[in-house]
């Protein structure tokens, strides 16, 4: 039996379908939502602060910036500011929410 890490050991993610499949939607802006994704868990916010993502993900601050405003447009992740002051992103599956 191997000792290896259980692909579910390290948390997960539920990414849905039509974000994935929709053709319109950048690569990056599918790899920006998948990564909310995974850290919303079993949730449905995600708090990762765009410096940790920038640098996790090897891309610059306008690029993501420029992909999170296209999947906010879409409406596949909705931002809220939490009662601490917290922006929330809650990546979703398919519009209208």
């Amino acid at each position: 039996m191997s000792n290896g890490v259980n692909i579910d050991s390290k948390g997960y993610g539920k990414i849905y379908k039509a974000v994935m499949r929709n053709r319109n939607l950048p690569l990056i802006a599918k790899v920006i939502y998948s990564y909310f994704c995974s850290y919303a868990g079993n949730s449905d916010m995600a708090f990762p602060k765009r410096d940790k993502i920038t640098r996790d993900m090897y891309v610059n601050k306008d690029t993501f910036t420029k992909h999170l405003a296209i999947l906010v447009e879409k409406r596949y992740i909705a931002r809220e500011r939490t009662t601490s002051g917290k922006v929330a992103c809650i990546p979703r599956g398919y519009p209208p929410f």
